[in-house]
């Protein structure tokens, strides 16, 4: 018998996904590592292309590589899957190219105080 399905949760506080929990333990990321699951999860199930993402984040397309890489060595690569063609050494992009989360995710907004 199999438990409920595993749900990614983001706890947000003031815009920002300050902690995120898998299985119920934090999972060590980055605030850059953070915001770029937030912007997945807000477009899940649904994929996100590689331009909007780097543009959103203020990054390059390289280091948009680089934050992705160590988002899926971190959560897993089946969690955030790398969908359409590669980028040629020239820069050029065939196609769409982009990421999409496969786990649920719950956003959590604790209370604050007055």
């Amino acid at each position: 018998m199999s438990g409920p399905p595993e749900t990614l949760v983001l706890t947000a506080f003031q815009g920002r996904v300050m902690e995120v929990r898998r299985q119920g333990q934090p999972l060590p990321l980055s605030p850059l590592e953070r915001e770029l699951l937030a912007l997945l999860a807000e477009a899940a199930p649904e994929p996100v292309s590689r331009e909007s993402l780097a543009e959103r984040l203020g990054l390059s397309l390289p280091s948009l590589y680089s934050l992705v890489y160590r988002l899926r060595r971190r959560l897993g690569s089946e969690v955030v899957l790398q969908l359409g063609s590669a980028t040629t050494r020239e820069g050029r992009v065939y196609g769409f190219s982009g990421y999409r989360l496969t786990l649920a995710t719950r956003l959590d907004r604790p209370l604050t105080r007055r």
